[in-house]
C-alpha cells in the first residue's frame, strides 16, 4: 500500500515538473539569452489552461533585467501563446486562483 501511494505521488509530481519544464522552454524561446533564464513562482490556473510566473534573464548587453511577469497558454493548444504584456498577464493570471507547481532560482 505504501509503495503504491509513493508511486502515485511520484507520478503526480513528475507531471507538474514536466508541465513547468514545457512552460519554461516556451518562455526561453522568447528571450535574448535563453540559458540565463531564472524562473520563480510558476503557477497553474485552476482550470489548467494557463501558466503564469516570473522570469529574469540577461538582455543583449549581458545584464539581468529583473523579474518580469509572463503568461503562457492555452496549454491545450498546439501553439500556446507566450506573453510578457502586463495586461495579458493580469487578465490571464490575476483573476484565476493559482496553484503553485514549480519554483527555480
Amino acid at each position: 500500500m505504501r509503495t503504491q501511494a509513493l508511486g502515485l505521488l511520484v507520478v503526480l509530481l513528475s507531471g507538474c515538473d514536466s508541465e513547468a519544464s514545457r512552460v519554461e522552454d516556451l518562455v526561453r524561446e522568447n528571450l535574448k539569452d535563453p540559458t540565463s533564464a531564472q524562473f520563480k513562482e510558476i503557477r497553474k490556473s485552476k482550470d489548467g489552461t494557463y501558466f503564469c510566473g516570473e522570469v529574469n534573464a540577461k538582455n543583449s548587453m549581458g545584464g539581468y533585467t529583473g523579474f518580469t511577469g509572463f503568461a503562457v497558454g492555452p496549454m491545450d493548444s498546439s501553439f500556446p501563446d507566450v506573453s510578457f504584456e502586463i495586461n495579458a498577464v493580469m487578465d490571464r493570471c490575476y483573476d484565476l486562483p493559482p496553484i503553485e507547481v514549480h519554483a527555480t532560482e
